[in-house]
């Protein structure tokens, strides 16, 4: 501009080992797996900015169009031998493949579509690798397409939980993907003469870091969050119909993904040397520093800023330097598409005609005959990033009133989604954004609820009823207000979801537009250390503490190891841990000598059940821990990530035994076993969606409850139900008692270190029954964080019972 200082260099990148992996398949043998023109020039592209000393600045290894062997082996080689400080990104590009267990495969060049598990790359197994990763910051970016990956529609299948899959124990990971499970990914249309163009989202990507667009406050770095930003607004420019999405998991402040070649504002050049001095590793919230003129336009329709690049050209100060260390390729079998070793041609960010639809990869699971097909979902028709704003939204429902509405903004993007107690909510609904997609509920439904659903008959939107109780979750959600934790609650005989809390929660109206205020406020979510946005019920593990006791009493009964609960049981105190010399004692002073299950369990003593998981041993822990519903993930539709029984011996499983192990659990599992308990041994399988229907209420699909497992005979669960009701009546749960009804519990604590500080967590399940009736009313799950508190002040009777309490008397009394 004018009269504006001249642009300053941009400061040098943080003194770390910057390492990137670019995984990409075009060619396979399996000649149902078409060809695809992306991922070589997709790879060949950002190799380039990212290995480039003057951008990137990291060493890039390739691995092109190989075997899923080969593939496993670069993963493991990559990720193995980093430490904490390393700076590792994972890119992969290819088909995306599920099998009929829902299973999530990247598809290699040697992958067969009928034998997936001997010749794909399992995301489960790539994601073992990244948590044993020890490199603290990690960045995962996937282009693939996972759209149609059902031929039948089931309940989750438009939700494959991308952001839930790539959880994991992560530390400091990001997750971008190219779209949601709805959606397809484009491959950009060819052009006569010029280079076969990559996808659609990664040429954003490549453009934006390349051309230093991304950098819209001119601080001369461009972080993960700011490439995400530039791609998601370029493809909502160029009327995609793609969005990309983005998960955050425990990292905190900036990634710096590269260096700005544009170079840095004079007006920030000194804050962000003053940063690095300080060791702060780059800028902190770009958007939040920038000053109000400096402020990029968001509205989406505004015309892209001269800082957009918005021709898509790229400078011809920015072709790389051509003595630049180029990227490592492991072997590939031709040489890659694309322009991996040459200045970059000024080409314009590749466009999709609508109408035409460019798979860059789709395969669909037929789960009945346990085969792969081809097969399209969904219209062609389907609403860009403009179209799906030009109607009203559907809604979403509890209790028969919507929770859900729209507003008109009288915009181009004319409907905002509004929501009604959004905070309260927001575990179940998610979130509809115009900037950044959708979650939860609105994605899992997002058809239906945009009118695109093909079941609807027309392009009026359709309605989600939920099994939500409103009672109950606001007697969850307000029985949290001030704590960190989160609360489920099950209907045993069904599986309804009644209440699904998380706390501390956000306002899911507060991103739903397309202002600066939206994308301040979804920066500030994101970097929250409180991780508002996390759904603590169903996507976050904790250990179980002393609730893990009423699995291992499960265990004892149908194991045949005790069968009368009021006899003695085979237990000494201390007991000493298997090859160990360490005493096991208990806490409370509880009489736990030979101590029966049923005072065992009043008492939660840990000497009777670490034993009894020991004489079980490992195998007979696990299978009935999986009988409960662990290891393995639970799809409500939203997908819960799995709880894990690990595989353990000696004294660390008889640990497990009393959740002090390694075991972790979700809220929701937990209330799945009180439910099983409850339900005289029958698992019902948790639902929250009752039924989806037109805008005039016409039927399109109702859940039909059904028996997830049976992990206890009704004997057994009948003597089970008196232990935990004693822990109740006559025990340290009384906190949870309920005149006139007949109520369960089991309390539980447990710590781990966090940081510097170690952090509580304060456990109860419970069940409720009338006593006119007898039948089980509910069974709920409360966990509480106790951050900085461990010991007696973690008390699971006195933090959680009294929330579960609450819910209790809500459902009983509706």
């Amino acid at each position: 501009m004018p009269g504006s200082p001249a642009m300053q260099p941009t400061p040098e990148l943080p003194a770390e080992q910057r390492l990137a992996l670019v995984v990409a398949t075009s060619t396979y043998a399996d000649a149902s797996l078409r060809r695809l023109r992306a991922p070589a020039h997709d790879a060949a592209g950002l190799s380039e900015v990212l290995s480039d000393p003057g951008i990137g600045g990291f060493t890039v290894t390739q691995v092109i169009d190989r075997t899923a062997q080969d593939v496993r082996l670069a993963f493991e080689e990559f990720l193995t031998h980093r430490v904490p400080n390393d700076l590792v990104v994972v890119y992969v590009s290819c088909h995306g493949l599920v099998d009929a267990r829902r299973r999530l495969y990247f598809a290699a060049a040697d992958t067969r579509k009928d034998r997936l598990a001997a010749t794909g790359v399992e995301a489960q197994w790539l994601l073992d690798q990244l948590d044993d990763c020890r490199a603290r910051r990690q960045v995962v970016i996937l282009d693939c397409c996972f759209s149609g990956a059902f031929a039948q529609r089931s309940k989750g299948e438009t939700d494959l939980g991308l952001g839930a899959r790539f959880h994991g124990h992560a530390r400091g990971r990001v997750v971008l993907t190219a779209s949601r499970a709805t959606e397809y990914s484009f491959e950009g249309e060819p052009v006569p003469g010029e280079v076969l163009p990559g996808s659609v989202f990664t040429s954003a990507l490549v453009t934006g870091i390349r051309s230093g667009a991304a950098d819209t406050d001119h601080d001369g770095y461009i972080s993960v969050d700011d490439a995400y930003a530039y791609a998601f607004d370029r493809l909502r420019a160029d009327d995609v119909a793609q969005t990309p999405q983005r998960w955050l998991y425990g990292a905190e402040g900036e990634i710096l993904l590269a260096r700005s070649p544009v170079g840095v504002s004079p007006r920030v050049a000194e804050v962000a040397r003053a940063q690095l001095d300080a060791g702060t590793g780059g800028p902190g919230t770009p958007h939040a520093e920038a000053s109000a003129d400096e402020q990029p336009d968001t509205t989406a329709d505004a015309p892209a800023s001269a800082d957009d690049a918005s021709d898509g050209t790229v400078p011809e100060d920015t072709v790389p330097n051509s003595d630049a260390p180029q990227p490592v390729l492991i072997n590939p079998s031709k040489p890659a598409d694309g322009p991996a070793h040459r200045p970059p041609r000024r080409l314009p960010l590749p466009r999709t005609r609508r109408g035409r639809v460019v798979l860059s990869g789709i395969a669909v699971v037929i789960a009945a005959a346990a085969t792969v097909t081809p097969m399209l979902v969904g219209r062609l028709n389907d609403p860009g990033p403009h179209g799906r704003y030009d109607r009203p939204r559907g809604l979403i429902l509890v209790n028969d009133k919507a929770v859900t509405g729209s507003s008109d903004t009288g915009q181009k993007l004319r409907w905002k989604r509004t929501y009604t107690d959004g905070p309260m909510y927001a575990p179940v609904t998610g979130y509809a954004s115009q900037l950044f997609g959708t979650g939860l509920l609105e994605s899992v439904e997002d058809e239906l609820l945009t009118g695109t659903d093909s079941r609807l008959g027309s392009a009026v939107a359709g309605k989600v009823f939920t099994t939500i109780e409103a009672a109950a979750q606001k007697a969850a959600y307000e029985g949290l207000q001030g704590k960190q934790g989160a609360a489920v609650a099950l209907d045993p005989s069904s599986g309804k979801i009644l209440a699904l809390a998380s706390s501390p929660s956000y306002d899911p109206s507060a991103i739903a537009g397309a202002s600066k205020a939206d994308r301040a406020e979804w920066t500030a979510l994101n970097s929250d250390k409180k991780k508002r946005m996390l759904n603590r019920a169903l996507r976050q593990t904790y250990p179980p503490g002393s609730t893990l006791k009423v699995v291992t009493a499960a265990a004892a009964l149908q194991n045949g190891l005790y069968s009368n609960v009021d006899a003695a049981t085979d237990s000494p105190v201390p007991w000493a841990l298997p090859e160990t010399t360490v005493q096991l004692k208990n806490e409370g002073g509880g009489a736990c000598k030979n101590a029966s299950l049923m005072s065992a369990l009043q008492s939660s003593c840990n000497t009777v059940f670490a034993k009894i998981s020991n004489d079980l041993g490992n195998i007979k822990m696990r299978q009935q821990a999986a009988a409960f519903g662990f290891n393995k993930e639970i799809a409500t539709p939203l997908l819960a990530v799995k709880s894990v029984y690990p595989a353990d011996d000696g004294s660390l499983n008889a640990l497990d035994g009393i959740g002090q192990g390694s075991t972790s659990v979700t809220p929701l599992q937990m209330a799945m076993v009180a439910s099983a308990v409850a339900n005289e041994g029958a698992l019902m399988e948790p639902y929250l969606v009752a039924s989806l229907r037109t805008a005039d209420g016409k039927l399109i699909e109702q859940h039909k409850p059904k028996a997830l497992s049976r992990p206890l005979s009704e004997l057994n669960a009948r003597k089970l139900q008196q232990m935990m009701e004693f822990v109740v009546e006559d025990g340290p749960g009384s906190t949870a008692k309920i005149p006139g009804n007949m109520v369960g519990g089991k309390s539980g604590s447990a710590q781990l270190p966090s940081g510097t500080s170690a952090t509580g967590y304060a456990w109860f399940i419970s069940y409720a029954k009338t006593q006119e009736s007898g039948s089980p009313a509910v069974a709920v799950a409360v966990v509480v964080e106790t951050p900085g508190q461990t010991g007696e002040a973690v008390s699971g009777d006195k933090i959680a019972a009294p929330i579960a309490k609450r819910v209790m008397e809500a459902v009983l009394n509706r």
